[in-house]
C-alpha cells in the first residue's frame, strides 16, 4: 500500500460502510449479511481500496435486485450477471471494466464468503460449493489498448510545466512524466527517498517507490526532472525532514491528496494559452510515459521493472505493440514523406551551461549558476550536439562499418567538432 494516505482511502471506507446502514433499498437481513462480509473482507489482509469496492459493488448489486443476497443457485447468479452484463445496475453506462469489478464482487461474495459461512447462515444450503456456481463466469475485461493520440507528448508536458503555478508543481508534473509512476507512488514520495547523485559524470535523481502494487520497493533513476526537484527542495520548507512528504500542503506541509494532485495539472492547463485536445490526468501521464520509453527501443523486461509491472506482463507487450508506429514513422522517412514533427520525440532533459557547467532547466533562459545566456547560445548548442550525434549514429549503421567502441567515440568527437567549428 502507497505511503500515506493520497486517496483518502480510510474515510472512503468509512463512507461505504455507512452507506450500507443508510440506504433504504436493502432488507435488514441483506445489510446484516453485508455487514459480515465485510468482517469477512478484513481477514483476507486487502486493501481499504479493495474492500470498499467491493462493499459498494455487492451493495448496488443488490439495491438493483428483487431478490435477497442468499445467493446459493446457477438460476440466481446468472440472473445477477445477466443484470450486470446489460447494464441495468445503475442508470449511467458501464465500461467494460467496471462489469468486471462486480462480477469479481460477485465471486468473492459467492465464491469466498457465503461458501466458507454456508453452515453459520441460516437460509443457506449447507451443501451449496461457491466456486462451482460462479465456474464459467469471468471476472476479466477485454484488454483496451490506450490511444496514444489521447496522451501527453513531451511538448504537452512542457506547456504544462512552463505554466505551472509555483516550483512544487512544476517538479510534481516533471516527476509524473519522469518516472511514470503510480500517481499513488508519486504522491506517497518522502524525501528520503529522493537522492541526488552522479553517474559517469552526469548527475541524476533516483526515487524510491514504497509500499507499491507489487508489494516491493521500486527504484527509478531520471534526469529530465532533476532540475525542477532540486529547485523544489531548496524552497520546500518540509526538505529538511526526511520522513515529510515531498509533495506536501504549501501551508499546512501535510501530504496532498489525488484531488489536489489532478488541480496542479488542471490549473497549469488552464494557464496555458491554448486548448489541450488530449487526457490529462495522472494516469494519462503513466500511460505516456511508457508509450514513449518503448518507442525508444527499451525492452519488454527492462519496461517492466521501470513501470512496476511484473516480469512477463502483458502491459509492458501492449506498449511495445505501440511503438511499431515509429517503424511506420522510419518508412515514411526513407520515402521521403513528412513524418510527425520530431519534436515531439525529444525528452526534457535539462540543459548543461558551456561556461560554468550547471546544469539548468529546460525553461531556464539564462544559466542559475553564472547568468549566462542560455537560449540562444547553450540550449542552442545542446540540441546541435544532439541532432548532430543522431546523424552520426545513423550514418555508422548505415555504412555496416566494424568499428570498435573506441574508434565510435574518436569518429563522434571529430565529426561533431567539424560539423560545429568546435576546433
Amino acid at each position: 500500500m502507497t505511503q500515506g494516505d493520497p486517496h483518502n482511502l480510510s474515510r472512503t471506507l468509512e463512507r461505504s460502510v455507512q452507506k450500507i446502514s443508510e440506504t433504504e433499498d436493502l432488507s435488514n437481513k441483506d445489510k446484516n449479511l453485508i455487514q459480515r462480509f465485510n468482517d469477512h473482507l478484513i481477514t483476507q489482509d486487502l486493501s481499504d481500496s479493495r474492500i470498499s469496492r467491493h462493499l459498494q459493488c455487492i451493495r448496488i448489486i443488490g439495491e438493483a435486485t428483487d431478490q435477497d443476497l442468499l445467493l446459493d443457485t446457477r438460476s440466481q447468479i446468472n440472473r445477477v450477471v445477466g443484470i450486470i452484463n446489460k447494464n441495468n445496475l445503475k442508470e449511467q453506462d458501464l465500461s467494460d471494466s467496471t462489469k468486471a469489478e462486480y462480477r469479481k464482487t460477485l465471486n468473492k461474495f459467492v465464491g469466498g464468503f457465503l461458501t466458507s459461512m454456508r453452515k453459520e447462515i441460516d437460509g443457506l444450503d449447507n451443501d451449496m460449493d461457491g466456486r462451482k456456481l460462479m465456474k464459467g463466469i469471468t471476472s476479466t475485461a477485454p484488454s483496451t489498448k490506450p490511444d496514444p493520440d489521447q496522451l501527453p507528448t513531451p511538448n504537452t508536458v512542457r506547456s504544462l510545466v512552463e505554466n505551472a503555478n509555483n516550483k512544487r508543481d512544476k517538479a510534481m508534473i516533471m516527476t509524473l512524466w519522469s518516472t511514470g509512476g503510480r500517481i499513488g507512488e508519486i504522491l506517497g514520495l518522502k524525501w528520503k527517498d529522493i537522492k541526488f547523485k552522479r553517474r559517469k559524470s552526469e548527475e541524476i535523481v533516483q526515487v524510491t517507490f514504497k509500499d507499491t502494487k507489487t508489494g516491493v520497493d521500486r527504484k527509478v533513476p531520471f534526469r529530465g526532472g532533476i532540475t525542477f526537484l532540486a529547485e523544489w527542495k531548496r524552497e520546500s520548507s518540509e526538505s529538511d525532514n526526511p520522513e515529510s512528504f515531498a509533495f506536501h500542503n504549501l501551508r499546512t506541509g501535510e501530504q496532498i491528496g489525488y484531488k489536489s494532485s489532478r488541480k496542479v495539472i488542471q490549473r497549469a492547463a488552464s494557464n496555458a494559452d491554448q486548448e489541450f485536445e488530449r487526457k490529462l490526468n495522472p494516469h494519462a501521464f503513466r500511460k505516456a510515459r511508457a508509450t514513449f520509453l518503448a518507442a525508444k527501443g527499451m525492452n519488454q523486461a527492462t519496461l517492466c521493472d521501470y513501470m512496476g509491472w511484473v516480469q512477463g506482463s502483458d502491459q509492458a507487450a501492449v506498449y511495445i505493440g505501440l511503438a511499431e508506429s515509429d517503424k511506420e514513422d522510419s518508412i515514411l522517412e526513407l520515402a521521403g514523406l513528412e513524418v510527425n514533427d520530431e519534436e515531439e520525440k525529444k525528452d526534457l532533459d535539462p540543459v548543461r551551461c558551456t561556461e560554468c557547467s550547471e546544469l539548468n532547466p529546460f525553461l531556464a533562459e539564462t544559466c542559475n549558476g553564472c547568468g549566462k545566456a542560455l537560449d540562444s547560445g547553450d540550449l542552442y548548442a545542446h540540441m546541435e550536439i544532439q541532432d548532430k550525434k543522431d546523424e552520426f549514429k545513423n550514418q555508422v549503421i548505415m555504412s555496416e562499418t566494424k568499428f570498435t567502441p573506441e574508434n565510435i567515440n574518436e569518429k563522434a568527437k571529430e565529426f561533431v567538432r567539424d560539423e560545429l567549428d568546435l576546433s
